[in-house]
């Protein structure tokens, strides 16, 4: 496992060149752009534990170069020639399954293909370079993802596809019934935090609530600006409760959900108004779910239930400490269930957790929960 840990220097930089590195992660990228495969592979290549072992210029030659390279993670673009990435995605899922993260375009229509590539197998993305982000940039977050990539199971399942066909074959029904209306004291204020597996674990969680229960609240995904939008519309699809991105001035109500946006910390006045705010990046992200769950505990107290999903790192682990002390509740999503068991771990160790289990049994406990108090 020593590969697999992180290899940085206190100042965040590759290791030196001295350093003994074994059994480096082997990565294939795929990318119709040479310039863009050239570049990458040359930031790729100079940590130590990463070995570029092969590239293609579309899906088709991806297949064929995982059979044979036989790589520990696939980095791949989404729109080429020939094939695909979502194309490929969906057949080396079925065929040779192997952890992927997607290149996306930060576009409404990149974020809206990316999540489809999180619903069928991706393990994770990262935007391309932006106007005033560069390619070292971009491989900063990668590299990350990459080393996290290579020591997570990959989980081939249908339960989304078959989640969002169910909700597709309902939207009308849900549409007309979502009833929203003003959070009573006595309804139960649901805190979700996500990262990494995020998008998937949610829309199990949610399409897993029975309907017409007496809760709200709010969802914290790590998400860059845009992807949240896509987020909350494919999530509102999904279950029997309105679920949008938060604006300045919303409210908390019981029937609805609160999506923070991507690129703001969302947190909520002693009225429970919503504001957001671009302060510096807690844990490494924003929004971050650490930022929001305190601002709800000194509201809201024990009328929280905080369900800590799939994610890296440490996020929503201060703030469960913080709801845990005014009396709120903790789940987590279990390990077996979790793409990457870094947020749930942090809970489930420090016995902050009241329930354990997959997305799904977590979101169809809620009705005896919410009952039981």
């Amino acid at each position: 496992m020593n590969y697999r840990q992180p290899l940085r220097t206190a100042s965040g930089t590759p290791p030196s060149t001295t350093e003994q590195v074994t059994k480096p992660i082997r990565v294939l990228t795929v990318d119709d752009s040479a310039l863009i495969r050239l570049t990458l592979n040359r930031y790729l290549n100079r940590y130590p534990d990463i070995q570029v072992v092969g590239q293609a210029s579309n899906g088709r030659e991806m297949l064929a170069l995982v059979t044979t390279l036989k790589p520990d993670v696939v980095v791949s673009d989404v729109e080429m020639p020939e094939m695909n990435g979502i194309e490929a995605l969906e057949q080396l899922m079925r065929t040779h399954p192997v952890p992927v993260i997607m290149l996306s375009n930060l576009t409404s229509e990149g974020a809206a293909v990316t999540l489809h590539a999180l619903e069928i197998g991706a393990f994770d993305f990262v935007v391309k370079p932006q106007p005033g982000v560069t390619m070292a940039d971009t491989v900063n977050v990668l590299i990350e993802k990459i080393r996290h990539a290579a020591q997570a199971p990959v989980r081939v399942s249908g339960r989304l596809s078959r989640a969002l066909a169910e909700a597709s074959g309902a939207e009308k029904k849900h549409s007309v019934g979502k009833s929203v209306a003003t959070l009573q004291s006595t309804d139960t204020l649901l805190m979700v935090a996500s990262s990494t597996g995020g998008p998937s674990a949610l829309t199990g969680f949610f399409s897993s609530l029975a309907p017409d229960l007496p809760i709200g609240g709010v969802i914290v995904q790590h998400m860059p600006v845009g992807f949240t939008t896509i987020l909350s519309e494919r999530l509102d699809k999904s279950c029997h409760y309105r679920v949008l991105e938060a604006t300045p001035g919303a409210k908390i109500q019981r029937g609805q959900f609160l999506v923070a946006p991507g690129g703001s910390h969302l947190v909520f006045d002693e009225k429970g108004v919503a504001h957001l705010s671009d302060a510096p990046t807690v844990n490494g992200v924003r929004p971050a779910a650490d930022v929001t769950m305190k601002s709800l505990a000194k509201v809201y107290k024990s009328q929280i239930l905080a369900v800590v999903l799939t994610g890296m790192g440490k996020d929503g682990f201060v703030g469960a400490q913080e709801i845990s002390r005014h009396g709120g509740k903790i789940l987590a999503q279990d390990e077996e269930s979790c793409v990457v068991y870094g947020m749930p771990r942090h809970i489930i160790e420090s016995n902050l957790a009241q329930g354990i289990g997959s997305p799904e049994i977590l979101g169809q406990s809620i009705a005896g929960r919410v009952t039981e108090s």
